[in-house]
């Protein structure tokens, strides 16, 4: 423990300076040894941690080097210092603010070493935090922590006067809900009592005018309460001039004034004959004439009697779903087309896709064909696990896998065979006269013999 003790002060001007605006907190302090003498020491170096209440979890850490102590008082002021490794990067507002919890911060113990990490710190609307001042003082070390009550009160109070914040008419800019503007509303007894009236039945007073209004209006709408007139349109002038019948506003540029809306219509186009060809006689401001440009170059339309219009639409007419030469191919009505062949005589990936609708089926030729040939395919799609055989001559068909024909099946002795397509594959027992196999009790005498008595004659 250390051999200095010390006091924190003015605890109360730290939370007046902090509850007005974000600005630094100044800590005081006096150190006094136990022998009653207030040391005066350079180049001191502290540390200042803000602790959660109870779980001792660091939401605010600085480090403040070369102090100088002066007959035991030090000042420090939290917001200036160097932040520490362990700082959770949070401002004094959110340090202090007991209405959002804190998170991933660093815990530590009685000694300040670290205990956990990534920790949550969900105050309440009383809680307090701990102040913890670190040093070492003429070769002492000093760690001290100091329990601060009111300053999460002074960010997050719960009652103003013993009024909740419901109670509380809050500054707001949008809607300038002031003091100054409220006393003005208020103020006055007859646009008080005229404002509660509407609140009350939608109306001001049983007057048909407005009360105390007086002056000339500005802006848009000049003039006085009887007389008033509307001499611009956001800000733009309206000219003075009266409209006549038929007219509209029109803006020319300065100001809106009254103008004839420019008519005229097409007066013939009836009996008209080949391509419809209008000139300014015909339309009203049209300034020269307009015409359909017909042609056979790009940009030009074809006329009814072209040569290439009459032709598409004689092919048209003859256009059938059956197999007939020289004409265009059209579905019938179930929507087929019959053709006798399907030939290309010059595709380059030599591919044919077959379609479902959506996804194909691809028949690819091979590269390097020896020859020209012909496959043909089986009468109908076989049954399960057949394949395809071919008999050499393109002529497909289904046959089992596997399947064959066996003749002849024979055996070399001692093996013996029935031959035949399921032959029997046997063998005989051994005998004087016959090779074959041992049995048990033949193996066992053999297996008995008598050894070689070596005898040399």
């Amino acid at each position: 423990m250390s051999k200095i003790t010390f006091s924190l002060f003015f605890l109360v001007t730290m939370l007046f300076n902090f509850a007005f605006a974000e600005m630094n907190v100044p800590v005081q302090l006096r150190l006094k040894s136990p022998g009653g003498v207030y040391p005066t020491e350079s180049a001191v170096s502290f540390k200042l941690l803000i602790l959660s209440p109870a779980t001792s979890c660091i939401l605010r850490e600085e480090s403040f080097s070369g102090q100088t102590i002066t007959n035991g008082n030090i000042s420090l002021s939290l917001g200036s210092g160097l932040r520490g490794v362990n700082d959770p990067s949070l401002t004094l507002k959110q340090v202090y603010d007991n209405s959002a919890s804190k998170t991933g911060l660093s815990c530590v113990d009685a000694n300040n070493n670290i205990i956990s990490l990534g920790q949550i710190f969900s105050p309440t609307l009383s809680d307090g935090r701990v102040i913890r001042v670190m040093a070492t003082v003429l070769g002492d070390p000093i760690l001290a922590n100091f329990n601060m009550r009111a300053t999460p009160y002074a960010i997050q109070a719960e009652s103003v006067g013993g009024k909740v914040a419901a109670d509380i008419v809050v500054n707001d800019a949008a809607s300038q809900m002031n003091q100054t503007n409220l006393k003005d509303l208020l103020l006055d007894v007859t646009r008080f009592n005229n404002l509660k009236n509407i609140a009350l039945s939608g109306q001001a007073v049983s007057a048909t005018t407005a009360n105390n209004f007086s002056g000339s209006l500005v802006g848009d709408v000049n003039g006085t309460q009887g007389a008033t007139s509307v001499d611009r349109i956001k800000g733009t002038p309206v000219s003075a001039t009266v409209p006549t019948t038929g007219q509209v506003l029109q803006y020319n540029g300065t100001q809106y004034v009254p103008s004839t809306v420019a008519s005229g219509a097409v007066t013939s186009v009836a009996g008209r004959t080949g391509a419809v060809v209008l000139s300014s006689s015909d339309i009203s401001g049209l300034g020269g004439a307009a015409a359909l440009n017909i042609g056979i170059s790009a940009g030009t339309v074809a006329a009814g009697d072209d040569s290439r219009i009459v032709s598409s639409y004689s092919a048209t007419q003859v256009a059938t779903s059956s197999n007939t030469a020289s004409t265009i191919v059209k579905r019938d009505g179930s929507g087929n087309v019959s053709v006798a062949n399907v030939s290309s005589t010059n595709n380059s990936t030599n591919n044919v896709y077959l379609y479902d609708g959506v996804n194909s089926v691809r028949i690819k030729a091979p590269a390097g064909l020896a020859a020209n040939y012909i496959l043909t395919l089986p009468v109908d799609a076989g049954v399960v696990s057949q394949v395809l055989k071919t008999d050499g001559a393109g002529n497909l068909s289904w046959v089992n896998a596997g399947s064959g024909s066996v003749t002849s099946v024979t055996a070399s002795s001692p093996l013996v065979s029935t031959g035949g397509v399921a032959p029997n594959i046997s063998i005989s027992l051994a005998s004087a006269s016959v090779s074959g196999y041992l049995n048990s009790t033949d193996w066992t005498s053999f297996n008995s013999k008598q050894n070689s008595l070596g005898f040399v004659p």
